[in-house]
């Protein structure tokens, strides 16, 4: 029977390389084709003293545009590009480019970390 024995540095290696590998996977979100929800982090409401829609964290708040509250008061639950701008074509008809500017907001939204996976 061999015997495996890990030094402490050599763990450290093999954990950081296994977080390294998870935190990329995690940021490997697809907004074109996967579910996508607000971060349980954030959380949206309508605030009275700002007079509009915002994001609040432990930090503090993120005061919104109409636009944007428009898009994640959908993403309250599990959703996608597709079904987004669907919903928001019809509370918005005629509007240009609703799609294209979903997408940006989306991925912005993805880079601050305030939307992540549905499934994670």
């Amino acid at each position: 029977m061999t015997e495996w024995k890990l030094s402490y540095s050599v763990f450290l290696s093999i954990s950081t390389l296994f977080t390294i590998g998870f935190i990329t996977i995690m940021h490997k979100l697809n907004i074109e084709i996967d579910e996508i929800k607000i971060n349980p982090q954030y959380r949206l409401q309508f605030e009275e003293a700002q007079g509009c829609y915002v994001l609040l964290f432990p930090e503090g708040l993120i005061k919104l545009s109409d636009s944007a509250a428009a898009i994640l008061e959908r993403c309250q639950q599990a959703t996608t590009l597709d079904k987004l701008v669907e919903e928001l074509k019809i509370a918005f008809p005629g509007v240009d480019g609703l799609e294209d500017d979903v997408r940006a907001f989306l991925d912005d939204a993805l880079n601050e970390d305030w939307i992540l996976s549905a499934h994670s």
